[in-house]
């Protein structure tokens, strides 16, 4: 039986445990016992200023009353001693830390988390530890452990797992599992981990002491003030926190000392967890495992960048973790391969430990109800770590959350500079004015200068009905997705979105009538953009009708490339009403994917699945067709491809799922919706990507013209400009939000 001693090594436990012997035990007794005597010695040291100062100010008040005319002498000496005294009492304050502050976090147990557990139960056997005492999932993008109750909980030491919901996300169901095994390997060694966990809880007790201060030890940031009523305060709360912040640098002097001395042994500890990953999934495996990690740690910082902006606009994602997967797998995608270190094929020494996992198990797989726990640990990482009043902001899917952040791109600052924050990104500018015949650049620079002088006349006007279109379309992305989830089965809110009932056919009443409100405005917005196209088109014709010998050698490389670039844009422009329904309809669908998992046999989705899938896909083959015969010129190769083929080459071959050939419908509907998802996602994409590209090359080229032909907008006009969009735009928000607040 050659499998027999393989099978009885892989249940032996032990096989994850790091090498650790009595060099490590003695490389920690010394920094565990100066970390350990070190806030003892500042408490001492603490205690016996206090009491020289009681002593002194005994001696000072006993001297003050003996003395004999005016004291002088007596009262400098109480005045100094009241000084130290406050300095005193800035001292003692870091042995006052605030309690451990508390993330939003979600506890889980066996009971709710049998696959979870169960890795975890194979992990600590075969570390030697006990299992963790407490799981918490949380909004972070890693794992770690910690002591039940700090440095008191050292002597039993109860580990606390946490682990961060967007890792889990992000990583699959082994690299996972390598994870969970370098954290808990940190605390195996029996003495030794305990002397690892005094030193790292006293670093965390030092940072906390410090570092999460009272309002009244801050530095206070200057105030702005109107003229004439300068704060005469403001000065010495300055001077107060500044000598707050000298008195306190003893103890700071103290953690950096306690740093210095545990940094060496606790990255030893740390690296020599490390083995256990490696012996779970190779050198290989382990170094693609590092890499996901530092471009996780980007992709969180992106999404919190997102989370800011979208509380300016009062839209924020509604599952975090979905949202850092989405810019994780883009990021992976863009990054270069790892290179492989090891040639052998054999696996890792305690790969099996891990053979229930498939190589390409997702880690959410690990996870019951993964997107409803996620949904909740965002609302209270809104509330209860970011301070976000969650009720004033619209919660919509990661995906519309990464289009809505769109204005942050280069395209779209370009579109915005050149026409003044006057054009909608996501509307056409094709075919809307009869532009002259004439091609003298005299008549077309007078038709830039009379253009440009009619949206300085009409600006505000504009401004105000652009921003009500854009409005009624985002209130109808919103009543949409209200009306695909509430067909779907799920409880939504009629307050959010100011209707007097909750039902299917309100949400799509009220959807309509926006749909009705856009159609209204989009009369005196095109008449609006049709001057906004003969000044785009009058630049553009000064750059094509000019001899080449005249023009400098950028705006000679700009003519080269303009046929190509308005071919695109007009190919795009011509199905982009068309688009816009289609992208509404889009975001719906990705809302209803990610309030439901995959495995989901709910009637209600399988209904609302195909009320939205088929019509999506009949319009995206529609929008296809549409663009026979246009060319995506910049292939890679210079050789011209069909625009379709660029946008989607598997959009137009694609058939709709059979109904008799599926087992059911419930299935019908998840091959439909994961269909609908491989195909209208690159789709969706790639459209928006190159139509913002193409309209931004050309009112580069344009501005560039003008700027060349008839010299650029003066500074005056800029400032006088934004000054009274920003007004127009209060004035417009203000309106909004009085309407919401009648409505609701």
């Amino acid at each position: 039986m050659p499998t027999a001693p393989a099978q009885e090594r892989s249940n032996t436990p032990g096989l994850l445990l790091p090498r650790r012997g009595p060099v490590q035990f003695i490389f920690l007794v010394a920094p565990a016992l100066i970390t350990m005597a070190l806030p003892i010695a500042y408490f001492l040291a603490v205690q016996g200023i206090g009491m020289a100062l009681g002593w002194g100010g005994f001696v000072a008040v006993k001297a003050l009353l003996a003395a004999r005319g005016f004291p002088l002498v007596e009262l400098c000496s109480l005045t100094g001693l009241a000084v130290a005294g406050a300095g005193w009492v800035a001292m003692v304050r870091p042995l006052l830390p605030a309690p451990r502050a508390q993330p939003a976090a979600i506890r889980v147990t066996k009971n709710t988390q049998p696959s979870l557990f169960a890795l975890l139960e194979t992990l600590s056997r075969h570390l030697r530890i006990a299992m963790p005492v407490e799981v918490w999932l949380d909004c972070t993008g890693a794992a770690r452990t910690s002591v039940r109750q700090g440095l008191l909980g050292v002597p039993r030491g109860e580990l606390v797992l946490s682990i961060g919901l967007p890792m889990i996300a992000a990583l699959s169901a082994r690299e996972l599992a390598a994870v969970l095994a370098m954290q808990l390997g940190q605390c195996s060694g029996g003495l030794t981990a305990r002397l690892a966990h005094i030193v790292r809880e006293t670093d965390a007790w030092f940072f906390r002491a410090l570092h999460h201060r009272d309002p009244w030890e801050e530095l206070p940031v200057p105030l702005v003030r109107s003229a004439g009523t300068p704060d005469a305060l403001v000065p010495m709360k300055k001077a107060a926190a500044l000598f707050v912040w000298v008195c306190q640098r003893p103890f700071w002097i103290v953690m950096s000392l306690s740093r210095m001395v545990g940094w060496l042994p606790l990255l030893a500890m740390k690296t020599g967890s490390h083995q256990a990953a490696l012996r779970l999934i190779g050198p290989d495996g382990f170094d693609l495992l590092r890499q996901k990690q530092k471009c996780l740690v980007r992709c969180m910082r992106h999404a919190r960048k997102i989370i800011d902006d979208g509380t300016r606009h009062t839209r924020l994602p509604e599952n975090v973790s979905l949202l850092v997967a989405r810019l994780f797998a883009k990021e992976m995608d863009a990054a270069p391969p790892i290179v492989t270190r090891t040639k052998s094929t054999g696996n890792p020494p305690a790969a099996r430990l891990i053979d229930q996992l498939p190589s390409n198990a997702e880690g959410a797989g690990l996870i019951r109800q993964f997107v409803d726990l996620s949904r909740q640990i965002t609302f209270s990482y809104y509330q209860h770590e970011l301070g976000i009043v969650i009720h004033k902001h619209r919660l919509v899917a990661e995906d519309e959350t990464h289009y809505q952040k769109r204005h942050q791109a280069e395209a779209l600052g370009v579109i915005r500079r050149y026409f003044g924050g006057l054009m909608h990104p996501e509307r056409a500018l094709c075919g809307l004015a009869i532009t002259g015949t004439s091609t003298d650049a005299g008549d077309l620079a007078q038709e830039v200068v009379g253009c440009r002088q009619w949206e300085k006349q009409y600006e505000q006007q504009i401004r105000i009905a652009l921003r009500e279109w854009n409005l009624a379309w985002q209130r109808r992305r919103d009543l949409e997705c209200a009306w695909v989830l509430t067909l779907a089965g799920y409880a939504v809110c009629r307050q959010d979105y100011g209707t007097d009932q909750s039902n299917p056919e309100t949400y799509r009443r009220e959807a309509k009538a926006q749909k009705l409100i856009m159609d209204h405005l989009d009369d005196p917005l095109s008449l609006c953009e049709s001057h906004l196209e003969k000044r785009f088109a009058a630049a553009l014709g000064m750059l094509w009708y000019s001899q080449l010998e005249i023009l400098p050698d950028r705006l000679v490389e700009m003519r080269k490339q303009m046929p190509l670039w308005a071919s695109v844009f007009e190919a795009l422009a011509a199905v982009l009403p068309e688009f816009r329904e289609l992208l509404t309809s889009f975001y719906s669908f990705q809302t209803l994917r990610s309030r439901v998992a995959s495995a989901s046999d709910s009637g209600a989705f399988a209904s609302a699945m195909q009320s939205i899938v088929p019509g999506m896909m009949a319009r995206a083959r529609h929008i296809s067709h549409a663009l026979d015969g246009a060319c995506y010129p910049f292939n890679e190769d210079g050789i011209a491809i069909p625009l379709s083929d660029y946008l989607c080459a598997s959009l137009g071959g694609s058939a709709p799922p059979d109904p008799h050939a599926a087992p059911g419908m419930h299935a019908m509907a998840r091959q439909m919706a994961r269909d609908a998802a491989v195909m209208l996602t690159p789709f969706v994409d790639h459209f928006l990507e190159l139509y913002h590209r193409s309209f931004a090359w050309l009112a580069a080229a344009a501005e560039a013209s003008e700027n060349y032909f008839v010299g650029p907008v003066s500074s005056d006009d800029i400032i006088s400009s934004e000054v009274e969009s920003l007004a127009a735009l209060i004035k417009t928000e203000d309106e909004m939000q009085e309407r919401v607040l009648v409505a609701h």
